[in-house]
């Protein structure tokens, strides 16, 4: 909002800014917090043009502008003060000046009623010495008196979504011990927080309603409350009564119905709001919850807990892990688990929150993802109950997508490293992961945090997340910071000391790390392919990117520089090297999505003469979930590299003309590396002998291979 003349020119001096709190419709038939919930809705602002008036009963609204404002209501009202006279209008002047910069600094919503108020002689007490302006603030720097209705009574309009403190109305002929003309209906002599027992003994046994009411919300403020909030407010109670802090986090999750949708934080056990997890896991009523999270911790920890509480209905989730008894409740039909790849339930979540109902990604196409079918909930004997429906297919520029749809939570339990009291939020280092797409998706986000620090305490190019989308905030404390994957460097480690199966893992290691060059950027699939960084030629600089929110990985620490936020996509324990970067899920894939990777490595269970890549389920038996791999092999000019045993444990190939398991991608491989040989795919064609392992022959390839290839004339023992 443009900056009249008049607001240029004026600065505040001794002005109280008080916004009109309200309190309720009808003190007597306030038996419960339903009640309000029930009327709010009935009474709503609609916008109205310049000049015209908006009537409810009685009651009316009128805009004009700014200059005719004061013409015609303000300097007639002040001129007919005697005892105030030019100095009134003046004072009523600048108070209007006051007014439009709460609205333009705060960014109030247009028809935010605002009362301000100027004490004109500083040692007085009595109301006739206070100069008050209420008026509705309109667009465009219009404004309209308030008006009163043939009762006398008080019409407000509430200008956020916030909490406020209501007395029970048996209490308050006990809490409001003066008449209305009192001092105390001019000058509060009660702190609410810190009462005086000795002057108002029962004040802080009062009992008092919690309600929740929303922007435009019009509330009924009988009048002999009226000047006992005005009290309440100038002692800056108001502040205390908006504050996004709560005393617990038991408090701040206490409204969660049954039912509800939440968003829960973190990765693996990084960045998780352990706290808020563990409040909700002692609230028993608090059930049969939609979990949206990557995924559910480990057994007994993080939402782990939840699990074992069984207040968990449905999990949406990209990867299982290590967590035994998630698998073991999806299996037996005891929990619905619906699958997302990981890079599009974090896109899910970001488009969510940026209001975007749906979207398209190639992530899934030619799997499961699209076709549907993908058991949610098992029976108790084993059939499927309930499976995932087909997606919507469009082409883009010759090339298939799926149409996802996005994702908002009723509630979304954050965790963050700082938080001001605004609700403005710092993560750390890896541990903002989808904190931060989940802080913007739910429809009221609670935020536990380290620490909480004053308003301007950070800076604003620090923030993550700005407070606009955060509704409470708690402090956290006495943080364990559990480590999934405690790795280490271990020194001077002989390879010849590991056993067997790891020399033949290690060979296969080795051979990946040829496959980097020099400026690459990379990403390295959880277990062997992460071990190649170990391998990378000294000679050379590769940037390695990480899902959860990192690029320049380093390599894993010593003891003394092990980092629970610090943590890479396989839940280990990892350094950032210098020139590194931490960032949240949703910008990690979008790197991805947009082929800004080289190369990707990854594992597999399967992989077809074609290139089709299965590495995350067999059903009925072992669910890991698809992690982020269905993204990094999605990425249309990112190389991809499979590493893999050539053989299962029972003889049997993993290299087929088609794959048996459930697919991870389709046509997605360029190069297959494993214990015997190396093998490129030709579009096309099929699969082409590059390289050999040392001992290994054509022949022997030949009949280990489930499928047939053709033979490179070079083709040599490499490694």
């Amino acid at each position: 909002m443009g900056r009249s003349a008049e607001e240029n020119d004026m600065d505040p001096v001794g002005v109280h800014m008080l916004a009109v709190l309200a309190l309720v419709e009808s003190l007597e038939r306030w038996s419960n917090l339903e009640y309000l919930r029930q009327s709010v809705g009935h009474h709503r602002l609609v916008p109205v043009e310049l000049g015209s008036s908006y009537t409810q009963g009685d009651w009316t609204m009128k805009l004009m502008p700014f200059g005719e404002f004061l013409d015609n209501v303000i300097y007639p009202s002040a001129n007919n003060q005697s005892d105030q006279g030019a100095t009134g209008y003046l004072a009523q002047h600048d108070l209007l000046n006051q007014a439009f910069r709460l609205k333009r600094d705060y960014w109030l919503p247009d028809y935010t009623q605002v009362e301000t108020c100027r004490r004109l002689n500083p040692e007085g007490s009595r109301a006739d010495d206070d100069v008050q302006v209420n008026i509705w603030l309109g667009p465009r720097n219009t404004v309209s008196p308030l008006h009163y209705d043939s009762y006398d009574n008080l019409f407000a309009q509430v200008f956020g979504f916030k909490y406020f403190r209501l007395f029970n109305p048996d209490e308050s002929a006990r809490l409001y011990p003066y008449e209305d003309d009192s001092q105390l209906a001019n000058t509060s002599q009660v702190d609410v927080d810190s009462p005086d027992n000795s002057q108002f003994p029962l004040f802080a046994q009062a009992k008092y309603l919690e309600c929740v009411v929303n922007p435009g919300d019009l509330l009924y403020v009988p009048p002999r409350w009226w000047h006992y909030v005005r009290s309440l407010i100038s002692r800056g109670l108001l502040c205390r009564c908006f504050s996004k802090l709560y005393p617990s986090a038991a408090k701040a999750v206490e409204d969660i119905p049954a039912g509800s949708t939440v968003l829960f934080g973190g990765f693996g056990l990084c960045g998780v709001p352990e706290k808020l997890i563990d409040a909700v896991s002692q609230k028993p009523q608090i059930k049969n919850l939609t979990a949206v999270s990557n995924n559910a911790g480990i057994d007994g920890v993080a939402l782990g807990k939840l699990l074992n509480t069984r207040q968990i209905k449905r999990m949406v989730s990209s990867y299982v892990g290590e967590n035994k008894e998630f698998a073991r409740q999806y299996l037996s039909g005891e929990l619905e688990v619906e699958l997302v790849p990981q890079g599009t339930l974090a896109e899910k979540l970001r488009a969510g929150g940026a209001g975007i109902p749906a979207f398209y990604t190639a992530t899934g196409y030619g799997t499961a993802i699209q076709h549907g079918g993908t058991p949610i909930k098992y029976s108790p004997e084993g059939y499927v109950e309930i499976e995932a429906i087909p997606r919507e297919v469009g082409v883009f520029d010759g090339r298939a997508y799926l149409k996802e749809r996005s994702i908002t939570g009723d509630f979304a339990l954050v965790k963050a490293w700082k938080a001001d009291e605004l609700g403005n939020l710092v993560f750390r280092e890896s541990a903002n992961n989808f904190n931060a797409p989940m802080a913007t998706a739910g429809k009221v986000t609670i935020v536990e945090a380290e620490e909480i620090v004053s308003a301007g305490s950070l800076l604003p190019s620090e923030i993550h997340i700005p407070g606009i989308h955060v509704h409470r905030i708690v402090k956290g404390g006495g943080y364990e910071k559990k480590i999934e994957k405690r790795t280490v460097t271990k020194e001077d480690e002989l390879e010849s000391s590991l056993p067997a199966s790891m020399q033949k893992r290690i060979r296969i290691i080795k051979r990946a790390a040829r496959e980097f060059k020099d400026g690459m950027y990379a990403n390295l699939g959880i277990g062997m392919p992460m071990l190649a960084s170990n391998f990378i030629d000294p000679g050379i600089t590769v940037h390695l990117q990480s899902e959860n929110g990192i690029l320049g990985l380093g390599p894993f620490p010593k003891e003394d520089q092990v980092d629970p936020d610090l943590i890479n996509a396989g839940k280990e324990t990892v350094t950032v090297l210098s020139g590194g970067s931490f960032f949240s899920s949703d910008v990690s894939f979008a790197m991805i999505r947009n082929s800004r990777l080289d190369l990707t490595v990854l594992g597999g269970m399967e992989v077809s003469e074609s290139g089709d890549l299965a590495n995350w389920i067999i059903p009925g038996k072992m669910v890991k979930g698809m992690g982020g791999a269905m993204d990094l092999v999605s990425a249309a000019n990112t190389k991809v590299v499979v590493t893999m045993d050539h053989c299962s444990k029972d003889g049997s190939p993993k290299i087929l003309k088609q794959c048996t398991l459930p697919l991870t991608g389709l046509k997605c491989v360029n190069r297959i590396i494993t214990d015997k040989c190396v093998f490129d795919v030709v579009p096309g064609k099929g699969l082409l002998l590059r390289e050999l392992a040392t001992g290994c022959t054509v022949d022997d390839i030949k009949n280990s291979t489930g499928c047939d290839f053709a033979v490179s004339p070079d083709v040599a023992e490499t490694y």
